[in-house]
């Protein structure tokens, strides 16, 4: 795996997993984004799921497949994807903005959450 590769997971209050992502998503790199995104399975947080992509620097194809998959996990919840300019153009291009819920931050991502987790109490 390379070395300027990261990928890991933190639960954020009790019920949100923030799955975070730095450097490059490729054929390399993707296996250990599908590991980590399993472990978050196994925590059973529901289906509050944030993929922070904004210190991704490129996905390939492959990445993008992990992240199709991860929003089929996720059934009919939103999946929040965090991702800086140049990644949310390739997810628009890609067509995914259709299926997941894009965003410029992290906590943008959050807070979407959290207005979704209000707008089912009502």
């Amino acid at each position: 795996m390379p070395l300027d590769f990261e990928c890991h997971a933190e639960l954020v209050g009790s019920d949100t997993a923030v799955v975070t992502v730095e450097g490059e998503v490729d054929i390399f790199t993707a296996e250990r984004l599908r590991e980590v995104l399993k472990e978050v399975e196994s925590w059973r947080v529901g289906r509050r799921l944030v993929i922070d992509l904004t210190a991704c620097s490129f996905m390939d194809s492959t990445g993008l497949g992990v992240l199709v998959a991860a929003k089929h996990r996720q059934e009919d919840a939103p999946l929040h994807v965090a991702a800086h300019v140049g990644a949310l153009r390739v997810l628009t291009i890609s067509g995914l903005d259709k299926v997941l819920q894009l965003h410029r931050s992290r906590e943008e991502s959050l807070a979407a959450l959290d207005e979704s987790r209000e707008g089912d109490l009502r």
